[in-house]
């Protein structure tokens, strides 16, 4: 009987000595708070060159600026574009893929001003040489598009 008491109390001993640590690593963990729910950032749109040799992303926050994300899929170059606050697509790849295209909205912050202004809030196009990866920016455009086969052409109608 003096035995058994023993054995048992020593196994209880030892329970409290190995599940002592993991009440410990529990506590130190703090909840979420909304400055972390707001950092959260998601791909939203997705774009994959002709010859399968670009993709692009946007990484998106739930409230502010995104980013507009242009990456090889064979090497390691990666080009990242800010691309202002409205909800938009990924970049736009022409048909030779030589070339990316990327619609930039007025940041947060700009969009805000404008309004409060009753001014408009007009975009500005960046197209993008994947080649040596320099950029060119036209601004207060509505929209482009590639044309075609013919891809060192754009067209971009102004606001």
């Amino acid at each position: 009987m003096k035995r058994l008491r023993l054995a048992s109390v020593l196994a209880i001993a030892a329970a409290i000595v190995a599940f002592v640590p993991l009440a410990a690593q529990n506590a130190a963990k703090k909840p979420i708070e909304l400055q972390d729910i707001l950092s959260f950032r998601a791909i939203a749109a997705t774009a994959l060159s002709t010859n399968g040799q670009w993709y692009s992303y946007r990484l998106a926050p739930l409230q502010g600026d995104s980013d507009v994300v242009v990456k090889s899929t064979s090497g390691s170059q990666e080009w990242k574009f800010p691309a202002g606050e409205a909800a938009g697509a990924a970049a736009t790849f022409s048909a030779d893929s030589a070339w990316a295209g990327i619609t930039i909205a007025p940041k947060r912050t700009e969009a805000q001003a404008n309004t409060r202004a009753r001014r408009p809030n007009q975009n500005s196009v960046t197209i993008v040489n994947l080649a040596n990866g320099e950029k060119t920016t036209v601004a207060k455009i509505r929209r482009f598009a590639f044309a075609g086969e013919a891809g060192g052409w754009v067209a971009m109608p102004r606001f």
